[in-house]
């Protein structure tokens, strides 16, 4: 068809619709020319995301489907200013035959045996351990703190998981995301997330009902509800961190209402975080017995995009 010319003003960007049909829109907030030639209109968007802060949601004309979203990822992972972690278990952690803890991640455990190890799945899981012990923990980290919040440095996070409480009652909390501390109680006793880190992940607290999208730089914190948890049914979303002007970012948070299905996004409610005094973060998987309830983190993939 023939080359035509959209012009982009301020607010547009990328538009996501999503399960509910609804117009939700990834903004670049820059101003610029496209052309609408097919692929090029489709590279040009790409470069656009890659090249500048993303994240909120605005206009019509510049438009990405929801569907066409893991091909704007995947887009990214392959642009050099861009850097990737992606995790897929098609292999299952190496362990230390001595001690059983993994050699390729960080772990903190209660549990006697492979703190996380392979599980049949297709696609490729693992599954994070805890013992049936009221209060017993493990916490499975990156052995590196490869991500931050900061200044011109956006950032994607994706993950795929099922938590099994094992229980009748739900008594159970788990933590899925990036935090710069990894340690014993990163789940309180109490079943709520510790009291300082930064970061932002996906939790459930141990009376929860919803798992909860949460936000952290120090002691200053944000959490909400996002999706109602049912025991052992698969999460599949992510977050979007928009540094802004630099001061102040925005982490927006998405899931899928079924799984696999990317026509299903549904993006959430905006957090704010301060970007002064954040600290670099792991990525971070565990969960905490309560009620002397065994309990399991199965994790289909992890992935972070990261502007370097």
């Amino acid at each position: 068809m023939p080359s035509q010319t959209h012009r982009v003003g301020p607010a547009d960007g990328l538009r996501v619709v999503d399960a509910g049909n609804n117009d939700n829109y990834v903004s670049t907030g820059i101003a610029g020319t496209l052309d609408t030639d097919q692929a090029d209109y489709i590279e040009a968007k790409i470069n656009r995301f890659a090249s500048f802060r993303a994240v909120e949601m605005r206009s019509k004309n510049d438009a990405f489907t929801a569907d066409e979203i893991p091909t704007l990822f995947a887009a990214l992972a392959q642009h050099p200013d861009w850097y990737v972690f992606d995790e897929d278990f098609l292999t299952g952690p190496a362990t230390d035959d001595t001690t059983s803890l993994p050699l390729n991640w960080a772990a903190i455990t209660d549990y006697a045996g492979p703190a996380i190890d392979s599980t049949d799945g297709a696609g490729g899981w693992a599954r994070v351990h805890v013992d049936s012990t009221d209060n017993d923990e493990t916490y499975i980290s990156s052995l590196g703190e490869n991500w931050l919040f900061a200044a011109s440095k956006p950032l994607i996070f994706m993950c795929k998981f099922k938590h099994t409480a094992g229980s009748t009652d739900g008594k159970s909390s788990f933590v899925v995301g990036l935090s710069d501390t990894v340690a014993a109680d990163s789940i309180v006793d109490a079943g709520t997330l510790m009291t300082s880190y930064d970061g932002c992940v996906f939790f459930k607290d141990e009376d929860g009902s919803h798992i909860l999208f949460a936000s952290s730089n120090a002691t200053t914190q944000d959490s909400a509800d996002l999706v109602a948890w049912v025991d052992a049914d698969v999460f599949e979303g992510g977050f979007i961190f928009d540094p802004g002007a630099g001061t102040t970012g925005t982490l927006t948070p998405f899931y899928l209402t079924t799984a696999s299905d990317w026509s299903t996004i549904t993006m959430g409610t905006a957090q704010s975080i301060t970007l002064s005094g954040l600290a670099e973060m792991h990525l971070l998987l565990g969960a905490k017995t309560h009620e002397a309830n065994l309990q399991d983190v199965d994790v289909d993939y992890v992935k972070v995009i990261a502007k370097r």
